[in-house]
Parts: C-alpha cells; sequence; structure tokens
C-alpha cells in the first residue's frame, strides 16, 4: 500500500513516518519481544543459560534478514553484467541491507537493554564453555 493512504493530503514527514513504520514494524517488534521469547523457552532465567537463550533468540530474529542479504548480494554479483542491474539489483541489494542493519541494531539494543549489568560476566562464561 502507500505511505500515504488514510490522509486526505501528502506530506514527506508524515507519510515517511507511516513508510518507515510499515517497513521496520516486524524487526522492532520482534526485538522488544526477544526477553519475553527467552523468558518463555525456560522458566528459571539462571545467568549462563539466560545468556545462552538470549544468543539463540538474537540469531533467530536476524537469520531471515541475513539470509535475504546473501541471496541478493549472489544474485546481484550473478546479474552484475545485466542492463537493469543499477536499476533493480543494486536498489533491492540496499533496501536488504538497511532491513538487516535495522534488524541487527534493534536485536543489539534489546539484549542489551535485557541482559543489563550482567552481560558482561554472562558473557564471558558462555565463551569459556564453547
Amino acid at each position: 500500500g502507500s505511505a500515504f493512504v488514510g490522509f486526505d493530503t501528502f506530506e514527506y514527514i508524515r507519510c515517511g513516518a507511516a513508510l518507515a513504520a510499515n517497513t521496520w514494524s516486524h524487526a522492532l517488534i520482534g526485538a522488544a519481544a526477544l526477553p519475553a521469547l527467552t523468558v518463555a523457552l525456560e522458566a528459571a532465567p539462571e545467568a549462563p543459560l539466560w545468556a545462552e537463550r538470549l544468543a539463540v533468540a538474537a540469531l533467530g530474529l536476524t537469520l531471515q534478514p541475513m539470509l535475504n542479504m546473501a541471496v541478493t548480494l549472489c544474485f546481484t554479483l550473478a546479474q552484475r553484467r545485466h542492463l537493469m542491474v543499477w536499476a533493480l539489483f543494486a536498489p533491492k541489494l540496499m533496501f536488504d541491507a538497511g532491513q538487516l542493519f535495522v534488524a541487527c541494531a534493534a536485536t543489539v539494543a534489546s539484549c542489551w537493554l535485557s541482559a543489563g549489568a550482567r552481560a558482561p560476566t554472562d558473557c564471558r562464561k558462555v565463551a569459556k564453555n564453547a
């Protein structure tokens, strides 16, 4: 749909905000729900297990944008001599890069906020156990 559906006039700020909310809401809502998903995976959030579950859930959340970016990159490289590469493939590549950036930034922010003060010690414990 269009970014200005439901408005009488087109305004760049309002329509841009509506388009951004429509485009990136899934990544932001998923990242906001990440701590709740981690708690739901197991009832008792012990320190090392919490960091491991949070890392697994974060990787799962960012896996789809990573795969989209990888596939689009492969197609762009394969079609680099195509006439429409700059009109079709390159903008899609930049859009997927933006999607990946927003998903990763939201996931990192959510992990950082939910882990709180115990995050550095948990990460060290997980790294030593690996």
